[in-house]
Order: C-alpha cells, then structure tokens, then sequence
C-alpha cells in the first residue's frame, strides 16, 4: 500500500514539475506574472532542473534504481525552495508560499521513499 501511495505522489510531484517547467520556460506573458521580473536566463536554468529532476523521480522506476528518486526529490526541493526564496525577495508572496509546500511534499516523499527501501533491503 505504502509503494502505491510514493508512487502517485512520485506521479503528481513529477507532473506539477514539469508544467511549472513549461510555464518558466513560456515566453513573458500573464502566466509569467507570478515571477515578477525574473530574468529569463534564471527562468530557464530553474526550468531545466525541474525538468531534470522530475524525469530522476520517475525514470528510476523502470531501473530498478529507487535511491535516485530520493535524490532527485531531495535536488528538487533545493531547487523549488531557492525559487521560494527568490519569490519572498521579490514580493510574490503567494507563488512562494505554493513553491514552500512543494518543498514539504518533497520532503515527506523522500522520507516514504527512503522508509519503503529500509523495509526492502535487510541491514
């Protein structure tokens, strides 16, 4: 039950960061106006690791490589904090505080993650 319920939030976490990905990436518009003045050279560095890291907590699935997941979710919720960071700098406060709880979700699914593979793997 535990692996089902990592996997879907493995799924969302992935989706939610490639379509962040998509609307970084996105040339200046209304999509963009929760970023402020980002400059775009920023915007797409963040977008590639979100796109990085989202392929690194689904792709290892099919490896059979599970410690990698636990690393790109713990990349991940580097790289969407320091966005959370910057956005608190620049007074968009709202686009922070959904980028903080993508943190928290991260967090918690790497701790699943790591739990399902102690249970796993025999010490």
């Amino acid at each position: 039950m535990l692996r089902w319920v990592v996997w879907a939030l493995q799924g969302l976490i992935a989706i939610n960061a490639l379509l962040h990905a998509v609307v970084l990436a996105a040339p200046p518009g209304p999509m963009q106006a929760q970023f402020g003045f980002m400059p775009v050279p920023l915007r797409i560095l963040i977008a590639a690791a979100y796109v990085l890291c989202a392929v690194g907590l689904v792709v290892p699935e099919f490896v059979k490589r599970p410690r990698i997941v636990i690393r790109a979710a713990i990349a991940l919720a580097l790289v969407a904090a320091a966005e959370a960071v910057y956005l608190m700098t620049s007074d968009r406060s709202m686009a922070a505080m959904s980028r903080g709880t993508i943190v928290v979700l991260l967090l918690v699914l790497a701790g699943l993650r790591m739990r399902l593979l102690s249970k796993l793997i025999p010490n």
